[in-house]
C-alpha cells in the first residue's frame, strides 16, 4: 500500500492511478479470481445486494477523458471461451443475467433473460440467431430502394411459406468439458403459430440472403 492508499497485489509496486492493482498471481491449476465477493442464502431483512459496485460520475457534462463503469478485456486464452464481461441468471425467478438501462428505473423482468434492456439498442455488426425475431423496415435507414425486377418477382413464388412452433427446448450446440447446455425458448413464444420459412429451403432460391454461424446454424435475412 502506498501513501495514497492504493494497494498492489502480486506486484511490488503500486499503481498510483488504481486503488486496488493485482498482477500475476503464479498459482497454477487452481481458478484465479483478482476480485471475488459470495454472499449465499442472505437473511429476509438485507436490502439490496451487490456483490461488486464501479461508479464513475461527473456532477455536469465535460469534453474530456472516457469513462468505463466495468471493462472487460480478454484475449488469447482457449479458443471459444474468452469472455469480456459474462453474466450467468440462476434459479427459478425471473431476471437478467446482463440489465442494460438509460435511466435510473430498475424495471421488473418479465421472463428469464440472457440480456434485457430498457433504451435503445444500436449494433453495427451483424446480428445473428435461431429463434423468433421481428426487424424494422424503415426508410429513415434504407438506401438504394428499388422495385423487385420481374425475374425475381417470379422467384418469390418458388418460396414455401410455412407455420411452426417451436420446440421447448432448443438444440444443443455448446459444450463445455463436464457439461452440455440445452437452451429454453421464451414461453411467450410456446404453444402458439409462427409464419416464416425454412432456412435451408429458402437458400435454395436466395442463397445470397441465408447466413450460416460457426455451429453450422442457419438464418435469414
Amino acid at each position: 500500500m502506498n501513501e495514497s492508499g492504493n494497494v498492489s497485489i502480486g506486484n511490488t509496486e503500486t499503481m498510483d492511478h488504481s486503488g486496488l492493482y493485482i498482477r500475476n498471481i503464479p498459482i497454477i491449476g487452481l481458478n484465479l479470481r483478482g476480485v471475488y465477493s459470495y454472499f449465499h442464502n442472505m437473511p429476509s431483512e438485507v436490502g439490496n445486494i451487490t456483490g461488486f459496485k464501479a461508479r464513475v460520475t461527473s456532477g455536469n457534462p465535460v469534453d474530456y477523458g472516457r469513462a468505463f463503469g466495468i471493462r472487460g478485456v480478454v484475449s488469447n486464452y482457449r479458443n471459444g471461451f474468452n469472455y469480456g464481461v459474462f453474466g450467468l441468471l440462476g434459479g427459478e425467478h425471473n431476471g437478467a443475467a446482463i440489465l442494460g438501462t438509460c435511466d435510473w428505473a430498475y424495471p421488473n423482468v418479465p421472463g428469464q433473460y440472457a440480456g434485457y434492456f430498457r433504451g435503445n439498442v444500436h449494433v453495427t455488426g451483424q446480428i445473428s440467431g435461431w429463434a423468433n425475431s421481428i426487424a424494422g423496415d424503415e426508410r429513415l435507414f434504407e438506401d438504394n430502394i428499388s422495385s423487385l425486377q420481374k425475374s425475381k418477382i417470379e422467384k418469390l413464388m418458388l418460396l414455401n411459406p410455412v407455420v411452426y412452433q417451436f420446440k421447448p427446448e432448443k438444440p444443443q450446440f455448446y459444450k463445455c468439458d463436464t457439461t452440455t447446455t440445452k437452451y429454453k425458448v421464451d414461453p411467450s413464444q410456446l404453444n402458439r403459430d409462427h409464419i416464416g420459412f425454412i432456412a435451408q429451403e429458402f437458400e435454395k432460391v436466395y442463397p445470397d440472403l441465408v447466413y450460416k454461424n460457426g455451429h453450422g446454424v442457419m438464418s435469414i435475412n
